[in-house]
């Protein structure tokens, strides 16, 4: 395997060594950063609530981890590294996903939002994702090892009580 990594994300293309690890880590941001700065010029020109940051989160954990709705976005990173065999990762509840998008988006009308997560697995073992509790997932929920999977995140109902989330695997690649 390569000391090399290149990642082509849209028109953006990602490259690095593996060692230096810290070089994914920042090329991620830079390119979050950009897709910020893009994204907000959109929201500049249309009617549409204002989504909030692009954000990188990591997680070094050995075992399985519940993926906390930490903050809403129009693009999240998670990237994953630790575990020391497959895993499995869980999404938050439908209810925590609501409830922190309302915080964001006190006015807007939830039903239907959506948003794009890129899950990078640095690991050499599959990660599964697996639902919370209102959280269904659709098409394929393994990421391969050293590569990444795009999910497209869909609020389906916002009503308190019975907040419900879609997940969409809606393609991969290798890092």
């Amino acid at each position: 395997m390569s000391d090399q990594y290149n990642i082509t994300a849209g028109t953006f293309q990602i490259l690095g060594s593996m060692s230096d690890p810290d070089s994914l880590r920042r090329a991620i941001l830079a390119l979050a950063q950009s897709t910020n700065t893009a994204i907000n010029a959109v929201n500049g020109l249309a009617s549409a609530p204002v989504l909030p940051p692009t954000s990188v989160h990591s997680y070094s954990n050995t075992t399985g981890i519940t993926l906390m709705f930490q903050d809403p976005a129009a693009l999240k990173y998670i990237i994953r590294s630790g575990p020391t065999a497959n895993f499995t990762d869980t999404t938050d509840t439908a209810a925590n996903i609501v409830a922190g998008m309302r915080v964001a988006l006190p006015n807007a009308n939830l039903a239907g939002f959506t948003w794009t997560t890129r899950y990078i697995n640095t690991t050499g073992f599959v990660q599964t994702i697996a639902g919370g509790a209102g959280v269904t997932l659709v098409g394929q929920p393994l990421n391969a090892s050293f590569s990444f999977r795009d999910y497209i995140f869909q609020i389906t109902n916002a009503n308190a009580g019975t907040e419900a989330v879609t997940v969409t695997s809606v393609g991969s690649g290798g890092l």
